[in-house]
């Protein structure tokens, strides 16, 4: 048997699993981040440690300062980010976040999508002066005017080149910035930071009364022991004594 319960705040949203006869059956999330890589980005973000500490419904702070696009690496995958849903109404993502303690910044999400749209349009342009510099050199011409179009086309090179590696870095940074952004939090869930306050949404099942069966569960550590098929001192020998921090180093 399981208890499913919904609840949005705290540190995430997620439907609350409930400790069933045996085991504890996690259920799935509410409201899922755009990616499974969402805890990983999470605790990798120089913000984790302060938004696990921020109160429920405190918005997140913004990120300072410039960003060095190019020390940006390029993301593990490619998220599908609904960015124009985002930059018509950002205040409702804001909301979100914030009853989410998400780690994100909105409007740094909003102004890097609009300068990757107007970058692209650039790029575009260069990429249409390239191929119309090489439609142009098709057929006879004279010397100074191919020679023209030659000098032509090395900059018209250079240039859709600077602009592509503009695009692929501020592409990255949008991509990381993007994925921070938790999806929409369904309407029927209710905001607390407080588990008490979810709702429960289904009972699936029956909880079993062990006590009335006559039976004691034992974790897998007992049965384990039990049943000879872990052998913790032994364990211990091949792995030797451990120690660590406060200045002690590790031995193997």
């Amino acid at each position: 048997m399981r208890t499913v319960y919904s609840i949005c705040g705290g540190r995430r949203t997620a439907y609350v699993p409930r400790a069933t006869g045996r085991a504890t059956v996690a259920s799935r999330p509410a409201v899922a981040h755009p990616s499974a890589f969402a805890s990983a980005l999470a605790s990798s973000s120089p913000l984790a440690a302060a938004s696990a500490r921020r109160p429920f419904g405190v918005a997140p702070r913004a990120f300072a300062g410039a960003v060095d696009r190019e020390s940006v690496p390029p993301p593990a995958f490619r998220a599908a980010l609904d960015l124009k849903a985002v930059r018509e109404d950002p205040d409702l993502y804001k909301r979100n976040a914030a009853e989410r303690n998400a780690d994100c910044d909105v409007d740094l999400v909003v102004r890097l999508f609009e300068e990757s749209q107007a970058l692209q349009v650039e790029l575009d342009a260069a990429r249409a002066d390239r191929n119309a510099n090489a439609a142009g050199m098709k057929g006879r011409l004279e010397p100074d005017a191919r020679a023209a179009l030659i000098e032509a086309g090395r900059e018209i090179k250079e240039r859709v080149q600077a602009l592509e590696a503009r695009a692929s870095a501020l592409d990255n940074l949008l991509q990381r910035e993007g994925q921070r952004l938790p999806n929409l939090t369904h309407p029927d869930v209710p905001r607390s930071s407080d588990e008490a306050d979810a709702t429960l949404v289904r009972t699936v099942g029956r909880r079993r009364d062990f006590a009335a069966e006559g039976f004691a569960p034992r974790d897998h550590v007992a049965l384990g022991d039990a049943l000879g098929i872990l052998d913790f001192a032994a364990g211990s020998r091949v792995t030797g004594p451990k120690a660590r921090g406060g200045g002690g180093r590790e031995r193997e």
